[in-house]
């Protein structure tokens, strides 16, 4: 059952929206495995999806971290005048410091939550560095490219 309320791919389901730009996606280790966040982008940078993926498929830690996705991407789709980045990173702030009963290696995350906000953080960082270099390319004037001569 959902909310009643949906979303198109590019963000809010009314109003023009910037298209889906890019997407990143980071991979944190935590006592249930491996924790994959993608986020992506608009072409303006702004985040408009998140996705969270973690453990066996159809196990509870894999709809827990589904669920915890869905979520963070409700929140950045709503509308507000905050920055759907800044609600982000406020979904991040919530997740972080979570500690579980079970214990892995040192930088490990200890929790579900805290898995998802290491992951999360760093496909937004990502998400940000692949806008700027997009950015930087795109503002370079094209350059002529000849061969060389052979001496």
């Amino acid at each position: 059952m959902g909310s009643g309320i949906t979303f198109d791919s590019a963000g809010l389901g009314h109003g023009a929206h910037p298209a889906i730009g890019a997407s990143s996606t980071a991979t944190v280790w935590s006592p249930f495995g491996a924790l994959r966040a993608s986020v992506r982008v608009d072409r303006v940078g702004s985040p408009r999806e998140v996705s969270l993926r973690a453990a066996k498929p159809g196990s509870d830690a894999a709809t827990i971290v589904e669920a915890l996705g869905r979520l963070a991407s409700f929140a950045i789709q709503m509308p507000s005048t905050v920055s759907p980045a800044a609600r982000l990173k406020a979904v991040i702030a919530e997740l972080e410091g979570f500690a579980g009963a079970r214990r892995g290696s040192p930088g490990m995350a200890t929790s579900l939550p805290a898995a998802a906000a290491m992951a999360l953080s760093g496909a937004m960082s990502d998400a940000r560095d692949e806008r700027a270099i997009d950015a930087v390319s795109t503002a370079l004037p094209p350059v002529a490219w000849a061969p060389r001569a052979s001496r």
